[in-house]
Order: structure tokens, then sequence, then C-alpha cells
């Protein structure tokens, strides 16, 4: 009976009549709709005030009024599945790319892409990076990589960053100016979002290094990584990797598991 009440009550707040509830609301001075819908307003006010902190400039980009309805459109389609909002947001540029109203601003869901790396960069829970002297006494070419929290693998268009950072500024004269001068490219850029030393690190790569980085923080033994590379290369592409604090441990050969199976401990509400 209680599943049953609970399951009414979220398509309540998704919408659908306080009718729903009739068996279970007390009858009072103010109808059981009007009741309803303050709750239902302040789940929708704060989801979409989650997305407004997630992606500021995607929202100067489309508007105020514009991104409102979108948040509307998205909570009704994503409704959140996990009690932590910073979570909250992860399939939105999915469904900015999907949107037919927005064709106009292709740039758009990799800003998107782009400022929810961030804001998993920003949130991350305090990781400890790998200290490389962990590797001594290992069998490093058998040896896995554990992602930290706060690291992104993205392929963007060239233009998404520029924009980006453009929007967000405060002056507008000079923020003018940069989105003026920025060329509208599709062009594929690989890059690496990580924190750093408490610092936000945005790090455009080559080809090479993307897919070298890829296979490691999947999970890969380097044995695996090395096999997708120039292994002259590999040296100074896994220590650029250990001095950005990408890993956050490693996984003897005897017990490895893939990355996507830890990060579901890093990001639990992730699937």
């Amino acid at each position: 009976m209680l599943r049953e009440q609970q399951a009414a009550f979220v398509a309540v707040l998704r919408g659908v009549s306080a009718g729903l509830l009739d068996d279970a609301i007390i009858p009072g001075s103010i109808a059981a709709e009007a009741r309803m819908a303050i709750y239902r307003n302040n789940v929708l006010g704060n989801l979409a005030a989650c997305l407004q902190i997630a992606y500021p400039a995607v929202e100067k980009l489309v508007g105020a009024d514009c991104f409102a309805g979108l948040c509307r459109d998205f909570i009704q389609a994503r409704p959140p599945v996990c009690a932590n909002l910073y979570e909250y947001g992860a399939e939105f540029a999915i469904y900015l790319e999907a949107s037919k109203s927005l064709k106009s601003l292709p740039y758009l869901a990799d800003v998107a892409r782009l400022e929810w790396a961030v804001n998993i960069a920003l949130h991350a829970a305090e990781t400890p990076p790998l200290d490389p002297g962990a590797l001594a006494g290992v069998d490093v070419a058998e040896t896995g990589f554990v992602r930290h929290p706060s690291v992104s693998l993205l392929i963007l268009r060239d233009d998404a960053r520029g924009i980006w950072e453009a929007v967000l500024l405060e002056d507008v004269s000079k923020k003018d100016a940069l989105l003026a001068a920025i060329e509208i490219s599709a062009a594929a850029v690989p890059v690496i979002v990580s924190r750093s030393s408490g610092t936000l690190e945005i790090m455009p790569v080559t080809a090479p290094v993307f897919d070298f980085a890829l296979i490691l923080l999947s999970g890969f033994p380097l044995a695996d990584a090395l096999e997708a590379t120039t292994p002259d290369e590999a040296p100074a592409m896994l220590g650029m990797f250990l001095a950005q604090g990408l890993f956050a441990g490693i996984v003897p050969a005897s017990s490895q598991t893939k990355t996507h199976e830890t990060n579901k401990e890093n990001h639990p509400c992730q699937t």
C-alpha cells in the first residue's frame, strides 16, 4: 500500500491530477489540488535551480525564459533517480542535442557537455591523486588504474570551449568581442577535464593521448594501452597523466575490474 501511495505521490508531482491521492489526503480548508501544487512547484523549482547552477552558459546562450522551458520539459522527461542533486542533469546535453527547436545552436550540446564535466570536477569528492611511488615494485604493464573522480574525457566541437568561456564573462563588451571572434567549427577536439590541486583543468590533447588515457581510465592494464600507441611516447604520456592527477589508485593484476565499475563507487547514482 505504501509503495502505491508513494508512486501516486510522485505521479502527482509530475503533473497528474491530485485526485489520484484522494484516499490518502485528509480534507482541509485548502483543496488537495492546491496543496499538491505547492509541493509540485517546490520540486520543479528546486530541480530547475540545480540545472541552472550546473549550466549557466547554456542559460545565457538560450535566454532565461527558453532555459526555464527546457528545464520544465527535461524534468518531466528525466526526473531524478538519486537524492544527491549534484548528480542531477547528466543527460541534459543529450536532451538539448535531440531538441529540434535548438538546431540553430549546433554547439549548444557540447557547451553543456563541457559544463557538466566542469560540474563533476568541481564537486567530486576530495580524493588524493595516485602517488607515483605506488608503482614501485608492481608489474606496471599488468596494472590497471582507477580514474580520479574529478576526471572526464570529452570530444567537443572546436568552438565549444571558447563559447563557454566567453559567454560567462561579466564584461559585456569583452564578451561580445570574444564571441564575435569565435569561428563556428564542428571540428573535433579531444579534451580532459579534471581538478588538480584544487584547480580546474581543461586540457586539450591530441587524439593519441586521448585514446591512451581512455584505455587506462576505462580500467584496462597498461599493456593493453601500449598496444594502441607508440611505445616511445607512452612513458611521457603516463608521466603527464600522473602529474595531472588523473588517477586515484591502482588495481593489481590479480583483481582487475573495469573502471566503469569503480566509478559506481564514486558516482553511485550513475548507471
